[in-house]
């Protein structure tokens, strides 16, 4: 009996421990258990209940239980001792969010700021306020529909470029990594659910916090949706850089960050030569084998002196390297595949050299051109013209993105705006966006700043034809989003003649707490139209294609204009309380007119 009592007892201990370790993980908002990860203070503190809880069970009469309890407590030690492997941080909550909890953000258009496309089409938006409040609205009118999201955040150098809670994070804040990770994480989590099925982000950072955001972006994306890390130059070593030459080497980088959103489609990118590659330096036409420089002499004999770093400074020479370019080779290592065969191949060419055309077994359509070795052997002769896109000598881009420190010299004046912090070039984004999104995606930038990714977004439409649309958000503090974002947009539409139009929205908020969804309801619906217009890329008050019907009257009237006029609209929005009469509904149907309800996932209740 004694020894039931005493086993009993460490049962309720054993039980108290238990409560102990998950009245931590519910206190921690970002529910971290044992199995988890678990900060240092708590992790000592559970330590040394467990070490409590073990002497006394060593002390007690022992028995069946107290030896399971005994394994119990070694395993919870050994689990709370291992070391840990992932990102670590404290959740930190900003006023923002405790705003959110209590009041439901809202749009308003600002009239006055909007600007005409002249079409009744307005595929682009630009909304003023906390990029967690705009996202908290896209997500009802845009989950899983932007193919491109695009942001450079504050990239925490503790140099004034962090606000947080209206506050600047600077090195002397203890929990600067923290508080700059549990910002973005709020943020990334929802531009997640905001990418269609062939969406893909790219994050900016530099190196202060670009191994904590791939950690970040690993765990909500997904390690598998990782696609690079791409280098940009952005940034020579001459100038006042060189000061610091010895205090380590000088940056000339920054880092964008790809994932995907599961499946990756990007069109390929190419740099035009500036230099000639001196490696391609045979001229083979079949018949003829010589040096490309002694071909050159030959056909352009008044460049007496020219050599291989010259071919590119004239016109002509570099018409003769593309228009000649399957006749140009430069030595390279012959395929497996290739060697193996090459008894087998179809001989060119035999002089000073053997050439060998050598098609590979697995694939008719692929073939080599092998030249033989002096000492045995064979080479393979790799064609110029694999470097010729568009009748232009080019390289295929990979991960590192060369020579955009070549914009930073202009790029103040890009826009006409003034932006002393991150303002990126227009080509780097012109790049970003032709290379993941088709002509028709949407392209989102929470983090807007000098609009930018909205000018290149025009841009690139005015040269390739697209339709591409743009979101923009941004914060007015200091006036960022009216005086800078918006005006640069202005004055690229107006300066460079962009058939393109933008509303402008700012966020506001209606108080919620203690309130049931009905009682604020009514309220939201009034605002309705600034969401239709949003999910559609329209201006409801231009728009032939979209109409909007708040009220029975409105619908009489409308249905009354059919008859009398041609149809006003393709697609009818109804508001809540507006049901159809069966002629109506036979009327619209009659005219192919697609009536819809306000959805309930623009104010309805979260699940």
């Amino acid at each position: 009996m004694q020894a039931r009592r005493a086993t009993l007892g460490l049962l309720d201990k054993f039980g108290g421990l238990c409560y102990c370790i998950n009245s931590f993980a519910a206190r921690d908002e970002r529910r971290i258990t044992v199995s988890v990860n678990i900060s240092k203070t708590k992790r000592e503190r559970l330590i040394q209940k467990i070490k409590a809880i073990k002497e006394f069970i060593s002390a007690a009469p022992q028995d069946e239980n107290t030896a399971r309890l005994s394994a119990y407590a070694a395993d919870i030690e050994k689990d709370v001792k291992r070391k840990k492997y992932g990102l670590v941080f404290e959740d930190h909550s900003e006023s923002e969010d405790e705003r959110l909890k209590t009041h439901a953000p809202f749009l308003v258009e600002q009239k006055e700021l909007s600007i005409n496309s002249g079409n009744g089409e307005c595929p682009n938006f630009l909304i003023e306020g906390d990029n967690l409040a705009a996202l908290t609205i896209l997500e009802k009118t845009h989950k899983g529909k932007i193919d491109l999201i695009y942001i450079d955040p504050p990239y925490n150098t503790g140099n004034k470029d962090f606000v947080y809670d209206d506050n600047f994070v600077d090195t002397g804040d203890t929990f600067r990594h923290s508080k700059w990770l549990s910002f973005m994480d709020k943020r990334l989590r929802i531009a997640q659910r905001l990418l269609s099925e062939r969406g893909m982000i790219y994050i900016s950072i530099n190196d202060k916090e670009s191994h904590a955001l791939k950690l970040l972006c690993d765990d909500i994306f997904g390690p598998n949706n990782f696609i690079n890390d791409i280098a940009v130059e952005l940034s020579p070593s001459s100038g006042v850089k060189r000061a610091h030459k010895n205090k380590g080497y000088i940056k000339n980088r920054e880092s964008i960050l790809v994932y995907a959103n599961g499946n990756v489609r990007i069109k390929e990118l190419y740099d035009e030569w500036t230099d000639y590659d001196s490696h391609y330096s045979i001229y083979f036409d079949g018949q003829k084998y010589c040096s490309l420089l002694s071909e050159i002499k030959r056909a352009f004999p008044e460049y007496k002196g020219i050599n291989s770093k010259m071919y590119l400074f004239y016109d002509d020479v570099r018409a003769f390297l593309t228009e000649n370019a399957s006749r140009i080779f430069r030595d390279h290592d012959a395929s497996k595949w290739a060697i193996e065969n090459a008894e087998s191949g179809e001989e060119v060419y035999r002089g000073e050299y053997r050439i060998i055309k050598v098609f590979n077994p697995k694939n008719a359509y692929e073939y080599e051109l092998l030249k033989s070795k002096k000492n045995g052997g064979y080479s393979r002769l790799e064609p110029l013209e694999w470097n010729v896109v568009d009748g232009k000598l080019k390289t295929l881009r990979g991960d590192l993105w060369l020579d955009f420190d070549k914009d930073m010299g202009n790029v103040s004046k890009e826009g006409g705006v003034k932006f002393p912090n991150g303002k990126k070039p227009v080509r780097l984004l012109k790049d970003i966006i032709y290379s993941a999104t088709t002509k028709t995606s949407t392209v989102l930038d929470f983090f807007a700043g000098s609009g930018t990714t909205g000018h290149a977004v025009m841009k690139l439409n005015a040269e390739d034809g697209g339709s591409r649309r743009f979101i923009l958000c941004a914060k007015d503090e200091n006036g960022i989003c009216r005086d800078i974002t918006y005006k640069r947009i202005k004055n690229v539409i107006d300066g460079d003649g962009y058939a393109s139009g933008m509303k402008y929205y700012k966020v506001e908020y209606l108080p919620t707490e203690d309130k049931l969804y009905y009682e604020y309801a009514d309220e939201l619906l009034k605002h309705m139209r600034e969401l239709v217009e949003l999910e559609n890329g329209v201006d409801l008050e231009r728009s032939e294609r979209f109409d909007i019907i708040e009220t029975e009257r409105e619908l009489d009237e409308y249905a009354a204009s059919l008859g009398a006029v041609d149809i006003m609209s393709k697609v009818v929005y109804l508001g809540h309380e507006v049901l159809p009469t069966d002629a109506q509904d036979e009327l619209f149907c009659d005219l192919g007119i697609e009536v819809r309800v306000i959805p309930e996932y623009y104010y309805g209740e979260e699940d």
